[in-house]
């Protein structure tokens, strides 16, 4: 099966008026997020509103999350098309794993997760 965009991470200083804007323009509905981000959901791909709590971090987008079947096509995927094949293990999530495009943005790989709907 072909990797799905599941969500895409937002650096906000203003999470409940980001929730409030989601929820009311575009309909989306506020679910239960994972490490303290909210998820903003239309059933198919997710908006996670992270709050913004360091003087480093800046607002905006932070990445992109695909849910995958197979890291192993992944990696065939990137040698193929020339790119590092290495796939980080993230530490604070069990099932997630990252690499970075060319321009260095990252890209979360969920495994046989399913995000909130």
């Amino acid at each position: 099966m072909r990797p799905k965009v599941r969500h895409v991470a937002v650096m906000t200083k203003n999470r409940e008026k980001m929730v409030e804007f989601y929820q009311k323009v575009f309909g989306l509905e506020p679910k239960r997020g994972f490490g303290g981000a909210i998820y903003m959901s239309d059933g198919d791909v997710n908006i996670a509103l992270i709050e913004v709590k360091r003087d480093d971090q800046r607002e905006g987008i932070n990445h992109f999350g695909f849910e995958v079947d197979d890291l192993d096509d992944v990696k065939c995927r990137l040698q193929e098309a020339g790119f590092s094949a290495e796939i980080d293990s993230k530490s604070d999530k069990d099932s997630d794993h990252r690499i970075q495009d060319p321009d260095g943005h990252w890209v979360d790989m969920a495994v046989h997760r399913r995000w909130p709907k």
